[in-house]
């Protein structure tokens, strides 16, 4: 659910490439608008934070951490310099990876 929200906040941050690059895809193809793609987005934030919740503090906390750099990344133009789009990528990364080693060790 976490890559899901990622996700669709990337593709929300510049349509217009995605028009160029994957027009296949729901925002360019026009299966959805961007307004519902980004309520959707926030919709997913306490979703993913309450799940996260259930299975303890350090899922929580993964689960925090990867939202916080999700935002500084499309957000914040993290996305933007090379250093910052790869440091920002392999923390979320690793985010991700705790948290679904937790979920897995349950």
């Amino acid at each position: 659910m976490h890559l899901l929200k990622f996700n669709i906040s990337n593709q929300i941050q510049d349509p217009e490439e995605d028009r160029k690059n994957k027009p296949d895809r729901p925002l360019p193809a026009g299966r959805i608008t961007t307004q519902s793609a980004a309520d959707i987005r926030w919709l997913l934030v306490p979703i993913c934070l309450a799940f996260s919740a259930m299975y303890g503090k350090v899922a929580f906390a993964s689960s925090v951490c990867f939202e916080v750099l999700s935002m500084c990344y499309n957000d914040f133009g993290g996305h933007k310099a090379g250093l910052s789009k790869n440091m920002l990528t392999a923390i979320l990364y690793n985010c991700l990876e705790v948290g679904a080693t937790i979920v897995a060790g349950m």
